[in-house]
């Protein structure tokens, strides 16, 4: 599946997204991911979550809502290379003041241990 597959998969299956809104429209043009009463998302590959990073800090200033990155993981945090980037992650969000989810793709759920 790709992003936004993922991201409508996460938002149909998770009860934290319920009521929460898909791709919306800023006044600027731009789509936060998902837009929730409280939360604005970015969905983000891990091997982006440089960028994703940037564009959660972007939509929370635009929204006045808590940015939150959701990095997908294709295959779970098990090689060197994808923990790196979830420490990477984690380091960056928290200097950010943002929340971070990571999903396990291949396992169709959140990890536990990695959220902020």
């Amino acid at each position: 599946m790709n992003e936004n597959e993922w991201t409508e998969y996460i938002l149909e299956n998770q009860p934290i997204f319920k009521s929460s809104q898909f791709d919306t429209r800023l006044w600027d043009r731009t789509r936060p991911d998902i837009i929730s009463e409280s939360h604005v998302y970015e969905v983000d590959w891990s091997h982006k979550w440089k960028e994703g990073v940037g564009q959660a800090a972007f939509y929370r200033e635009m929204t006045g809502k808590r940015g939150c990155l959701l990095l997908l993981f294709p295959d779970g945090v098990k090689s060197e290379k994808e923990r790196l980037r979830a420490y990477r992650a984690l380091l960056a969000c928290k200097g950010c003041d943002l929340d971070l989810l990571f999903w396990d793709c291949e396992n169709r759920e959140f990890m536990d241990g990695w959220q902020r």
